[in-house]
């Protein structure tokens, strides 16, 4: 019997390469994860068993179980499959979220898994049920991966802890074992180890029983006893004045059984977590070799793919979510399944790309940074900061940097890009709890909608801005200005692109997370129609003196139409205000990351085809190129008092500034809680004010039903044509003085011109602006 005991152990703890689900033909069932994935997990038991970041583990292929990095307790452990993958990420699902999909054999309820250090308190501290313990509480530190093997690592009060999970079958008997390492402490420590609802039971000779669950300690530090109350197993501990190593063994017999159990405690010595966390074999040996495809010189920019390898050796599915560059030219990118990839041979003539799985099984990682050639990606877990301890090419320690992040289990609230200002301050967004339709929110928790500032020591996280919906993206300037877009919907009426400003108030109101909610939002550098843009990816800075004639100036991507715009920003005082211009250029996936390579000073873009697009493949890597070519295009925009100028990168042909060749309409929107807004007319000077108006009214309906039905009579469905009196050809060659009466404040407007270039070139395109201020 223990020499089979044995061997089954043994077995449990060899590095497998573990897959996720059986081959079935979808890309999330194919994919392997790795040892573990990060989600947001439900377990049948005990009732309500949500972790809302949660890690669960793979134990071989027989077994697995989950661990809640907030609360730092086991959610459960089962044996079987792993889990029913459901969710945007894998099967496009609204709603649901990944499931155990085997046999349960315990759990733990969803309250914090060690007792306030030196008390048996566990009452949840926290303001909501959502994010971490308080740091003075525990705190959960990362993880390492050795193989197979996946050491957790948190601290409970001033101890630290190491622990790891692993699994064997006795005779048909499934036994979980937590082999804990836990450092010298002033303070007692209790520790939830299972849950029965209503169930009861003893400890007897050893082993505590609760219903048809069993517990044993072996080789705990003398002091150390398992306690059965309140349908709970408990182990608790004494202050250890040295460092302690030991197990729990946990399993649920049935009759007949207990003998197994008995017999499984004592049968090998496993080895210590410490063995694990100093990097072990790799996993992902192979890598993939693909040959880029440059772009046609046919105008000032081009395209350049860089072929991403859609078919690995890990079936690893490659939605790209965000990407940066090491100080050696290669690039990390992250994939929304949960890698990380690293790309070398980034070069002019993208002749040879080896790409190298370099991390997997993160939360929906949506963003990435590089910084001092170490990776950080953003998810839904918070920042993690990745570490190859042993320079095999693969990350062994999944770091924790700042996890301070609110999550819930909504299936919209993504965590968006990861940027840095010029201090190495962090920054990102995160998405709204946005229900199912796209209608309304879920529960707003107190990171729903906001822009989050991390310092750069990832120790203190704070809200820089809120009153987002769905803001796919952000960017951060060289001079620390935070940009953002956010998605029509729910209070925003149409793509709205903002400079945030700390404290601002980016729109929409349900995620506003001041103490009084503002009659009227901060004014947007400029509105985008839907037809521009219906899901931003994200904005960059010309940081590039090989990029053409825009250095200094701002970019927008849009994810939804898979387009790069120029953004015409214009600084009155303290208003800001613009529109954008589209840069001639097409894109195979859906639009989002841009950054400026160190090396050849060009623009590269992420891309990811998972929610609303327009997108023809489902990842991409590109590079927009400048090719020495006329640009051609407009450079600025400023509103004077007579009307508006347009300045071009280069010369006009005099001849064609006319009138004529310009065309300008305006509209505004309704901003107001319903999803998105009709075009209304901007003629009425009172629209703003009585917009303001009409929210009020609407925060009662019931009560103001017929004011609100008579105040709607005055918002005009429709469009303004704007009358284009002249054009004038300044000095300068470049910029066009059109001259509009009455110019006033509009939330939209649309002027399209074409004209031709002093070289003989047509030019013709749109500019979607918005008008914040008239100067007088």
């Amino acid at each position: 019997m223990f020499s089979r005991v044995c061997t089954l152990v043994a077995l449990a703890i060899l590095p497998t390469v573990a897959v996720a689900q059986k081959k079935k033909g979808a890309k999330y069932e194919e994919m392997d994860y790795g040892p573990f994935l990060s989600a947001s997990l439900l377990a049948p038991a005990p009732a309500k068993n949500v972790a809302n970041k949660g890690v669960a583990i793979h134990l071989g292929s027989e077994a697995a179980y989950s661990f809640d990095t907030d609360l730092l307790r086991w959610q459960a452990g089962w044996t079987g499959d792993f889990l029913a993958l459901k969710g945007p990420p894998f099967d496009g699902a609204h709603g649901p979220f990944p499931t155990v999909k085997g046999k349960q054999v315990f759990g733990t309820s969803a309250k914090p898994g060690w007792a306030k250090p030196g008390t048996d308190d566990f009452k949840d501290p926290r303001v909501e049920p959502y994010g971490p313990l308080p740091k003075e509480w525990a705190k959960f530190k990362g993880l390492y991966r050795s193989g197979d093997t996946v050491v957790l690592s948190y601290t409970v009060g001033t101890a630290d802890v190491l622990e790891y999970g692993s699994f064997a079958s006795v005779d048909g008997l499934p036994v979980f074992y937590r082999n804990l390492a836990i450092s010298e402490t002033k303070l007692p420590m209790t520790l939830v180890v299972a849950d029965v609802e209503k169930g009861t039971g003893e400890v007897k000779d050893g082993i505590a029983s609760l219903a048809n669950v069993k517990v044993a300690l072996v080789g705990a530090p003398e002091g150390a006893k398992l306690e059965v109350a309140n349908g709970q197993i408990l182990l608790k501990l004494p202050a250890l004045a040295k460092p302690a190593s030991f197990r729990t063994a946990i399993a649920a017999p049935g009759n007949g059984e207990e003998g197994k159990f008995a017999q499984s405690l004592n049968a090998v010595t496993w080895p210590q977590p410490a063995s694990f966390i100093k990097g072990g074999p790799p996993l992902w040996k192979e890598t993939v070799t693909t040959q880029g495809v440059l772009g046609k010189d046919s105008g000032a920019y081009t395209v350049d793919t860089l072929t991403v390898p859609e078919v690995n050796p890990y079936h690893s599915w490659m939605r790209l979510g965000g990407f940066d560059f090491f100080s050696d030219g290669r690039a990390a990118v992250c994939t929304w399944s949960g890698d990380v990839w690293i790309v070398s041979g980034i070069d002019g003539k993208l002749e040879k790309l080896t790409w190298k799985r370099y991390a997997a099984g993160l939360f929906q990682p949506l963003g990435l940074k590089i910084v001092d050639d170490k990776v950080y990606t953003l998810g839904r877990e918070g920042i993690v900061r990745l570490h190859d301890l042993n320079d095999d090419g693969e990350a062994d320690f999944y770091e924790a940097f700042n996890n301070e992040v609110h999550t819930t289990t909504g299936f919209h609230e993504f965590a968006f890009d990861l940027q840095t200002d010029p201090e190495g301050n962090f920054y990102f967004a995160k998405g709204g709890p946005v229900r199912g339709g796209g209608r309304g929110f879920e529960y707003i928790a107190n990171h729903s909608g906001c822009i989050l500032k991390v310092d750069k020591y990832g120790e203190k996280m704070e809200m820089y801005a809120s009153g987002l919906r769905a803001p796919n993206g952000i960017g951060v300037g060289p001079n620390g200005e935070v940009t953002s877009g956010d998605n029509e919907g729910t209070w925003t009426p149409a793509c709205r692109l903002s400079l945030a400003r700390p404290n601002g108030f980016l729109g929409c109101k349900d995620t506003f997370h001041g103490e009084t909610k503002p009659d009227m939002y901060d004014a947007p550098i400029c509105f985008l129609p839907k037809n521009v843009d219906n899901s931003n990816g994200g904005q960059a800075w010309v940081t590039s003196d090989k990029w053409g004639p825009f250095k200094g100036d701002l970019l927008h991507t849009s994810y939804g139409t898979c387009s790069l715009y120029k953004v015409l920003l214009e600084k009155d005082g303290d208003t800001l205000q613009g529109g954008v211009v589209k840069i001639p250029v097409s894109f195979a996936s859906g639009t989002m990351r841009p950054r400026f390579s160190p090396f050849d000073g060009q623009l590269y873009i992420a891309g990811l085809k998972g929610w609303q697009t327009s997108a023809a493949r489902d990842g991409a890597l590109q590079r927009v190129r400048y090719t020495g070519k006329p640009a051609n295009l407009p450079k600025a925009m400023k509103v004077v008092k007579d009307g508006i100028t347009i300045t071009f990168t280069d010369p006009l042909d005099p001849a064609s500034i006319d009138a004529e060749n310009f065309a300008a309409k305006q509209w505004n929107y309704l901003w107001c809680s319903e999803y998105g807004s009709a075009n209304y007319s901007a003629k009425d000077p009172d629209f703003f004010k009585k917009l303001v108006e009409y929210n009020k009214l609407r925060e009662d309906a019931g009560k103001n039903k017929a004011a609100i039905t008579e105040l709607a009579k005055e918002f005009k469905q429709g469009t303004d044509t704007v009358k284009i009196d002249k054009a004038t050809l300044l000095a300068d060659g470049k910029t066009v003085h059109l001259k509009i009466a009455d110019l006033h404040p509009v939330m939209q407007m649309n002027i399209k011109y074409q004209v031709k270039a002093a070289d003989g070139s047509v030019l013709k395109a749109d500019i979607y602006n918005t008008i914040n201020r008239v100067p007088q």
